[in-house]
């Protein structure tokens, strides 16, 4: 057989063109559309599996005890869980605050967009979205006692606000009460809207199913023709039981109607809702570990993804599935991306793009992989676009008269990440006893590393010759991770922010005090 050497970023394309796939049950970029993008990490990111444990469990310290260890022995293993999920939720949080800096171009057709390289702005979503909030002028509106306190109740069914002990509270310390405090409030998604989010998601992942499908038929599709006649009906009722199940066990009814009454009441009560949104940002906000930056909590949907991953969709790769994709002109929607491309690391940290001794007939690659929906309780998507805020005057000149978004990929938030992909089981590498395996083993056993794309063989994965099935054969493969894995986010764009209503006078616009 013939050496098969990939133009390196083309290859990546077609291997994470299939992950797309198996992510959004059947990968047309159309069902995106063009306020959506996928940007795929540069370099996988490793994940603990307990790193998600805090949306569950909370920041609490409760290990096992083990077998003659003293009380005080278990009480600093408390400490050290309880400061472990401080720390997990701090790094969520981070995650969450990221604001990409790159919005991919609208393909040709204005249908969907390219893939892209994930990279953060130097803003963050929680520093904007303050500034919206505190350099912003709102439609006047007199405030009803009533509707006050509906709303506060109202919100509450979607929002929940808990009085907490400080972890980094201080007796001994004799800064100011507010620079100390005893307590600290902070805000979570409530437990029904987050079966809400769960059961919406679930329900999309269904109904794209069906969508992908019917576009496939309409086009034409004799494959897509064939399969809605055999496992249409299934699809069908795959898709209604999802519906079935948001609406009985997703709170879909109870959360759609505070919803649907926020929307009604917001014209003439904006005024109140901001000052809601406020406070919500405030009880959001914790002090960093170590007294570093302020960061606002938030939390992964479901909050049991990590505990699931042997359920995840199981992905497979090799040199066939490149030959077939990439004839496909589906396939050429996702080829602009750069992925750092095919090539040794040696043990100092030196790239070398040579990839010529590599022959990647032999290669091979596994995994599972899923989704979680990513929540920030403290940010509202309604505020921003909402058409009764606008800059004020000063506000204006504060942020050198940039738009929050264009609606077109720029300005201060022009997208924000809304699921982030994850993978586990990682297998990839060449057959043992190839050429190509050998030359990988003697790179990483010197202390270097292999890279394809965002994939790393070597370094922080480790090396071995575990055994996984491939088309019911079992094939050596260099490399395994039994870790969990960031490996891309979908992003969405914003609408139009400030886009104030013209009719709303001069004169109607006040500053909430």
């Amino acid at each position: 057989m013939a050496k098969f050497e990939p133009i390196p970023d083309d290859f990546m394309n077609v291997v994470l063109g299939q992950v797309y796939k198996k992510l959004t049950n059947g990968g047309d970029p159309t069902m995106l559309g063009p306020n959506n993008f996928v940007a795929w990490e540069p370099v996988a990111t490793v994940i603990d599996e307990e790193a998600f444990d805090f949306a569950t469990k909370g920041a609490v310290g409760v290990p096992p005890m083990v077998e003659g260890m003293t009380d005080e022995q278990y009480q600093a293993l408390r400490a050290e869980k309880k400061f472990e999920s401080y720390a997990f939720a701090e790094e969520f949080a981070r995650l969450a605050d990221q604001i990409p800096s790159h919005v991919p171009k609208l393909l040709p057709d204005g249908k969907s967009r390219e893939f892209t390289i994930f990279s953060p702005a130097e803003q963050t979503v929680s520093n904007v979205y303050s500034d919206a909030l505190e350099f912003s002028v709102v439609k006047d509106s007199k405030e009803d006692p009533k509707v006050v306190k509906r709303i506060e109740r109202e919100r509450k069914k979607l929002f929940k606000t808990k009085k907490l002990k400080n972890p980094d509270f201080d007796e001994e310390s004799i800064e100011h009460p507010e620079d100390n405090p005893k307590y600290i409030h902070q805000s979570f998604v409530s437990p029904a809207y987050a079966k809400y989010l769960e059961y919406e998601m679930l329900y999309e992942e269904a109904d794209e199913v069906l969508t992908d499908l019917q576009m496939r038929v309409d086009s034409g599709d004799l494959e897509a023709m064939s399969e809605m006649t055999m496992r249409g009906r299934s699809i069908k009722r795959k898709r209604d039981n999802a519906l079935k199940r948001w609406e009985s066990m997703g709170y879909k009814g109870k959360v759609e109607k505070v919803m649907n009454y926020l929307d009604e009441v917001e014209s003439s009560n904006f005024l109140t809702l901001k000052k809601r949104y406020e406070s919500e940002l405030l009880a959001a906000s914790r002090t960093g570990l170590g007294g570093s930056n302020t960061y606002h909590y938030s939390s992964p949907i479901p909050g049991k993804i990590l505990e699931n991953s042997s359920k995840w969709t199981k992905f497979e790769f090799s040199k066939s599935d490149y030959d077939n994709e990439s004839k496909k002109t589906t396939h050429k929607w996702s080829t602009k991306a750069s992925y750092g491309g095919i090539g040794k690391i040696n043990a100092e940290g030196k790239h070398e793009k040579d990839t010529s001794e590599l022959n990647f007939n032999d290669f091979k690659m596994s995994f599972k992989i899923t989704k979680c929906f990513m929540s920030r309780p403290w940010c509202s998507n309604s505020y921003l676009k909402s058409r009764y805020w606008k800059y004020s005057k000063h506000g204006k000149d504060i942020m050198n008269n940039q738009m929050l978004s264009d609606g077109k990929g720029g300005g201060l938030l022009p997208a924000i990440t809304t699921e982030l992909y994850l993978l586990s089981e990682l297998n990839i590498g060449f057959k043992k006893g190839s050429s190509s395996y050998k030359k990988v083993k003697n790179v990483v056993d010197a202390g270097g590393s292999v890279r394809v794309g965002l994939f790393k063989m070597g370094a922080s994965y480790g090396y071995a010759s575990d055994k996984v099935n491939s088309s019911g054969e079992k094939e050596s493969q260099g490399v395994t991770s039994d870790g969990i894995l960031l490996v891309g986010r979908k992003c969405k764009i914003l609408d139009l922010a400030p886009n104030p209503l013209p009719s709303i006078k001069d004169d109607e616009w006040i500053k909430v005090k």
